[in-house]
């Protein structure tokens, strides 16, 4: 079936696509969902600039979470803290601390 419009409105109560392959060409997407699931085996997403906005975010991430970048910045307005069994930083140049304090043991 092929449908060819330039306007097309469908409104269902419910509804299901199955399909083998799936292609979805647009200028722009807008979603709009109370809660939105996604399964995949792998997931790959590429943009030139990804903003991401929400009031809390929880990562459970089950073996290597690994992060790439030519630089990395967090702004933490209030507390950092950081839990680990063993922590290693290495610079191959210079580490700065700069704090009113510097607590150690």
């Amino acid at each position: 079936m092929r449908v060819k419009a330039t306007k097309l409105e469908v409104e269902t109560r419910t509804s299901r696509l199955v399909t083998g392959q799936a292609t979805v060409l647009a200028r722009s997407i807008a979603t709009t969902a109370e809660q939105l699931a996604t399964s995949v085996s792998r997931y790959e997403f590429t943009a030139t600039k990804l903003v991401e906005k929400t009031r809390d975010t929880f990562r459970d991430v089950a073996d290597l979470l690994q992060i790439r970048a030519r630089r990395s910045r967090a702004i933490i307005a209030d507390t950092h803290t950081v839990h680990s069994r063993r922590t290693v930083l290495l610079s191959s140049e210079e580490t700065t601390i700069d704090g009113k304090k510097i607590l150690l043991g």
